[in-house]
């Protein structure tokens, strides 16, 4: 993609400079915009790979962490105060809020959060079921974890920010939101991406979901206790004997070893169908 389009691709995804001046939030480093510690530049790498996939077939998988942010839904931008509750978290949490091109709400990401995202077409041109785009998410976590003792699922959590039937989910606990985005067009594809929670603090992560939202003028009651992370269910497998000191690393290495796997073997599977 050249470097023009994918600037331009970046941009949408947040408050523009002169939002933030009028909104009091504080000016934010142009030059850093495109930088890989921003999840607007993963979120853009994505819409890439989905844009790609959708016109020339194929499968495509992406493995990344950012610096904080808060990533919401073009839904969430429709709330009453959306924009002041934006000026807030960059103003009172130094976080910056950007919008991603799929479904749910808002999701936090940050050193802590390992992000995957998955994008393929779809056979013959057909459409798949609503549900395999989870599903193919979930194998592809669960075995990147696999040696490390834990074993997810997919439902829903009363309680657990960015609710819905496809969270991943350990002993009952979120422990990644997922959302995806669908193209019919042309080989028509599939971008389904997941937020893995390998090392959070979940008391001040969720306490700062419920204030955007609050302020935004939807209040929410986001319970800490409905989620979990790697970090802690480690705690409890007394099998495991990783250490915690690279721990996000070390997940991120092991699911990247499995994306590049699961893409080989789409691209293989597309290529006899």
């Amino acid at each position: 993609m050249p470097p023009d389009r994918e600037n331009d691709m970046s941009r949408q995804h947040e408050l523009t400079q002169e939002d933030r001046s009028k909104l009091g939030a504080p000016a934010r480093d142009e030059a850093m915009r495109d930088s890989r510690t921003e999840a607007s530049y993963w979120l853009s790498r994505e819409l890439s790979l989905f844009g790609d996939v959708m016109e020339q077939g194929g499968a495509a998988a992406l493995v990344w962490t950012s610096a904080d942010a808060l990533v919401v839904s073009r839904r969430d931008t429709r709330l009453p105060y959306f924009k002041q509750s934006v000026a807030k978290m960059e103003r009172e949490y130094s976080t910056p809020v950007f919008v991603r091109e799929s479904g749910g709400t808002a999701v936090r990401v940050g050193p802590g959060v390992v992000n995957v995202a998955l994008v393929y077409c779809h056979p013959r041109g057909c459409m798949e079921a609503f549900d395999v785009g989870y599903g193919e998410l979930l194998r592809l976590v669960t075995y990147g974890l696999s040696d490390l003792g834990l074993c997810l699922e997919l439902g829903a959590v009363d309680g657990a920010y960015c609710d819905g039937a496809h969270n991943l989910v350990s002993r009952g606990l979120k422990i990644a939101g997922t959302a995806q985005r669908r193209s019919a067009r042309k080989f028509g594809a599939t971008l389904v991406h997941g937020s893995l929670l390998v090392s959070v603090d979940l008391p001040s992560m969720i306490a700062q979901l419920n204030d955007f939202y609050t302020t935004a003028g939807a209040p929410t009651q986001y319970l800490a206790s409905a989620c979990t992370t790697v970090e802690r269910e480690l705690n409890l497998v007394a099998s495991s004997d990783a250490g915690t000191n690279n721990l996000v690393g070390a997940v991120q290495s092991r699911i990247q070893a499995c994306a590049k796997r699961w893409t080989m073997i789409r691209k293989f599977d597309q290529d006899c169908a």
